[in-house]
Formats: structure tokens, sequence, C-alpha cells
């Protein structure tokens, strides 16, 4: 079980759990999926469709990566939109896109999907993969090296708040770059920048759309690939991690029922995947147009539940920090929306403990730590060790890494045998509850002291003018490493910023130790980030130490790092340079 935030402080997030029984019934499937993995996955599969039922649950014969529901047969496409349409809920909305920097709201039913499926790859057996729009040349060229794709669908540009995004030379570049040539390019041609089409390659979707027939799902197996999805995290090559096609619908099905409690008739809002009756927003969390358009969204198509990252939070917080825009709508909003979900990245208590009074709904996280008195010392920390999951996997979780399975064995079961490694550390309290402290790579040694950077920023995010802050080890000749502060502070605020940094460093040493040795504090205007919202530590590190490092291909503005440079010159770090490695 993953904790969010502790009980004593925040009351509001039991209220998912309506009743003494749900609490029952939830201990008992998690105590019968671990007991008893092969019979509960078994029940729970019964809600998906089968062309041809399994022979075996639970296959781990093939290593420490188990296989599930081998030999069934079956279609993720068809179990998204055919079994909608067949039971009678064909003329119900599956989708509503609302898109504020184009203007442009409309819906889709579940007929219409079935005609023009966003899910084609999947009703035809194809391995597809997403990346994300606007990759540097070199990035998307390594992604087409590594997947061999046969075909590229691709938008002509994309919109962003701050402008047009050309991908004509981006993927142009990258297709050129790679020694791995698609047979086929289609576009999808946006009249706000038309694609530059190369005759024999490139195709119009449109064109093809007109000359489309339809086609039956193609049954496939269970354990046949469904996707690759490429993450680079926050620094280092991209990995293709690979998803099947039974066990993530078995997973995703079971997971939308009793984690999301979203039934058919409930729209869902997901800043990443899709859920039931969806809404895909082409926007942002600020600045199309304000602060207020996740209430507006979900006033506006009844959202009940939703699923974003701590980082728009903060952002919708920095730009309202009085939730001014949230208690306009505040009555709307309780009228359908019952829980909030976030991941992706550490949620700090502050800024959860800010919308989950301002909504009065559970703000569910999986990735905080939280204590009571939030004071955090040395034998706290020596808990703190590397969290590691006992095999088999649940159905859902990664099945390989694209054409590089030494690495995937290397990376996750190697050093602990019979177990996964997340690469996270943490602990587990007297409930059972898991707290996920950091990743191992943002672990430091202070002169013998393993710290973990989460710690320190835990205490640093307290103070009331601190918006963000990211914490990362320098080398130190004596100490081995020292951390370094760097924080993002409310504009809006006339407190002089010495202050601030005084109580920075006092509140670490009163409520950590003076064993941390934080005495470098810097502000900064923005922290880079990927575009998934995580904080490029790792990066931030090597400027700092005058280390080569390799560009992240996700983050989102490299401008940042140049103003970090400048800030930590001043600290006495980044003397040099740091060169980009390729």
């Amino acid at each position: 079980m993953l904790r969010g935030l502790s009980r004593q402080r925040f009351p509001i997030h039991r209220l998912h759990l309506s009743s003494r029984r749900e609490i029952a019934s939830y201990t008992e499937q998690y105590r019968r999926s671990l007991e008893k993995p092969e019979e509960f996955w078994a029940e729970a599969a019964q809600d998906i469709e089968w062309f041809k039922p399994w022979s075996k649950t639970l296959d781990t014969a093939s290593g420490p990566s188990s296989r599930w529901f081998t030999g069934g047969e079956m279609n993720t496409c068809y179990n998204a939109l055919d079994v909608h349409v067949n039971s009678g809920r064909g003329d119900v909305v599956a989708l509503h896109y609302d898109s504020p920097l184009t203007s442009t709201k409309t819906t889709m039913t579940y007929s219409q999907l079935l005609k023009e499926a966003m899910l084609a790859c999947a009703r035809l057996g194809a391995v597809h993969s997403v990346v994300f729009g606007g990759f540097a040349t070199l990035e998307l060229a390594a992604r087409i090296e590594d997947a061999k794709p046969k075909l590229i669908i691709s938008a002509s540009c994309g919109v962003e708040p701050k402008g047009i995004i050309d991908y004509g030379p981006l993927l142009n570049g990258a297709i050129e770059r790679s020694t791995w040539k698609p047979n086929k390019v289609v576009m999808m041609q946006r009249d706000l920048c038309p694609f530059p089409m190369t005759k024999g390659r490139d195709v119009d979707w449109r064109d093809v759309m007109a000359m489309g027939n339809p086609v039956d799902a193609v049954p496939v197996l269970a354990t046949d690939p469904l996707y690759i999805l490429y993450t680079s995290g926050t620094t280092g090559r991209p990995k293709g991690v690979v998803r099947d096609n039974g066990g993530h619908a078995v997973a995703l099905k079971w997971a939308m029922r009793n984690v999301f409690d979203i039934a058919p008739e409930d729209a869902f809002f997901a800043a990443s995947d899709m859920g039931w009756t969806s809404v895909l927003y082409a926007g942002k969390p600020v600045g199309t147009p304000d602060a207020g358009a996740y209430w507006r969204l979900i006033t506006e198509y009844g959202i009940k539940s939703m699923f974003t990252a701590p980082t728009a939070l903060r952002a919708i917080r920095k730009e309202d920090p009085h939730a001014l825009l949230l208690k306009e709508k505040k009555q709307e909003i309780r009228k359908t929306f019952q829980s909030m979900f976030v991941a992706g990245e550490r949620g700090d208590p502050k800024t959860f403990n800010f919308f989950s009074e301002e909504l009065g709904v559970p703000l569910i996280d999986h990735c905080t730590d939280d204590d009571e008195n939030h004071g955090h010392n040395h034998e706290k920390e020596e808990k703190d060790a590397e969290l590691v999951v006992k095999l088999p996997l649940p159905p859902g979780a990664l099945t390989t890494l694209h054409n590089n399975p030494d690495d995937f064995y290397a990376k996750y079961f190697k050093r602990f045998p019979g177990y996964y490694h997340t690469g996270d550390t943490g602990h587990i309290d007297e409930e059972g509850f898991v707290y996920v402290m950091s990743r191992t790579d943002d672990v430091i040694n202070v002169a013998g002291h393993r710290i973990t950077t989460g710690s320190i920023e835990e205490v640093i995010i307290e103070i009331p003018e601190v918006v963000e802050c990211a914490v990362f080890g320098v080398s130190d000749p004596l100490k081995g490493h020292v951390p370094v502060a760097l924080l993002v502070i409310d504009k809006k605020i006339d407190r002089p910023k010495e202050e601030i940094i005084e109580q920075v460093v006092r509140d670490v040493r009163e409520q950590m130790g003076s064993f941390v040795c934080l005495k470098s504090v810097g502000l900064v205007n923005a922290l880079p980030k990927t575009r998934s919202g995580k904080v490029m530590r790792a990066t931030i590190q090597a400027v700092a130490d005058s280390a080569p490092f390799r560009m992240p291909a996700t983050i989102d503005n490299v401008a940042v790092l140049d103003d970090i440079r400048g800030v930590l010159q001043k600290l006495g770090y980044a003397k040099k340079k740091s060169v980009l490695s390729q």
C-alpha cells in the first residue's frame, strides 16, 4: 500500500473510503493479490472480453519478468470501443475535446471512434510508440533508430501558449539522421502550419482516411506487445519500456474501477492517459487563459476524478495563491468532483494541504513523505532504504526494454534476486504504508551520513514564501558531498530575500541536524524540468560540478539552465562551463 499524506493532518484523505465495509473489501483484495496472485488476477481478467481463453494465468519460466494470461487471445481496441458499442452505448460520449488555444470544443462518441479510431494500431495488432511533439532532431532520430517503425503518423505542427511548433524540420531532420527509414509518413496537415510533403514518402491523412475500410479487431496474444514508451527520465539515453496487451488491459480495467472509482457513466480527466469518458484537453494548467483552467473543465464536463502532477498544482498555486479562481466555482465543483490523483514526481504536503482544503476532496498521492511533526532526524534517515518489490510483478507492469533485454535484467533484477528494483528509497510504517522519499540517485553522502535530498526539500518547502525548491549534492573534497538548495520564491512577497535564505539554513539545521551541512542556498526564477514536470537534479548537479552532461530530450526550457549557472557561480560552483556529451 502506498501512502499519500498522514491521516492526522489530512483527515479528508480518508473520505474516499465511505464505510468500514469498503475498507475491509480493500484490505481483503490487497491480501489476496499478495497471497494468491494467480487467483486474484484470473478473477480480474474475467472483466474483459477474450477471443480465446488463456491456458496459464502466470508463467514465470521466462525469467524474472513474468508473463500473464499465456495463450489467451484478445484485442485492446475491441475492449475499449466495440464492447461499448455492442452493449448499446455507441451514442454515449467517449471523449470531450477542449482546446482553448484554438477555441475548439467537440465531443466524440464510441461509435464515432470506432469509425476512425485513435486505437487503430491496437486494433490491427501493430505495436506503436507515442513521443513528445517538438523533440530535438537527435532525440527523435534515436527513437526512430531503436523502434524501426514502418510508418510514422504526425501532425504538421503543435500549438503551445508560446506559439506554434513546426514539426517539419524536426521530423525530416530525424529521418535524415536515422539509418532506419520508414516506408511512409502519414501527415495530418494543420492550417496553422502546413508540412512540406516529400514525394513518394509522405501521404495526407485526409486522403488515407478517404480510402480506408472498416477492419475487424485482430486477435493478438495476451503476451504480444501493445506499445513502446520511451523514457529518458531526467538524464541519460531513452529506454523503450514495453507493455503487453492482456496484462495491460486487465490491470487498467481493474484500476479504473477499484483505484480511481470510475464507472462507465463518469467523466475522468487525466493530464496523461485516457480513462472512461475522458476530457482531451489541449492546454496548460496556467496560461490558457489563467490558473482557473482545471476548475472550468471540472464544472463544464462534470468530472468526477482527475489525474495530474504536483508541478501543475504548484503552478496553479503560484499564479493564484489565494485560490480566488477556485473559490468562484467551488460549489459547482463539489457537485461532481470526488477525488484528485497526483503522481509522476515527489509531492509536498504544503501544496496538497492547500488544494485538499480548498477543493474538499482527497488528494491521493503515491510519492511523498509527511511526518506528523515535520521533523527529520538522523535516526529517521537511517531507516530509509532502497525499495524493492517481490516478484512476480502484477499484470500491467513493464515486460522488457525494447531491443535491450540485457539492460532490462541488469537494471531491474540483478542487484536483488527475486525482487524488482524500483530505484526509489523510502520506508514502510507499522501499518504497511510505503513512504517513497526519493530516487536512489537523489541520496547524497555527507561525511558518511546518507541523506535523501527529498528530506531536506520537505523542510524547506514548509516555509510560506518558498514556491518550489530543488536540493542536490555537489562534490566536496572533505565531506564527499555537500547539499546545495535552489529556491523559487513567491514574487508577490516583500520579505527580504536574505531573511528567507537564513531561515532555510536554520530550519534544516534545527529539524534535521547540523550534520546535513546545508550552507549554500540560491534563488532562481525557475527550476529546469522535463515536460512531465520532473526537476532535473542530475543535470543541475552536473552544471554545479562543471561536469559533462547530456541535455535531456524532454527538457521544457533550456534557457533556465543559463540562469541557474549564474546563480551557482555566485555560490562558488559551476566555475567552468559544462560540456554537453553526446
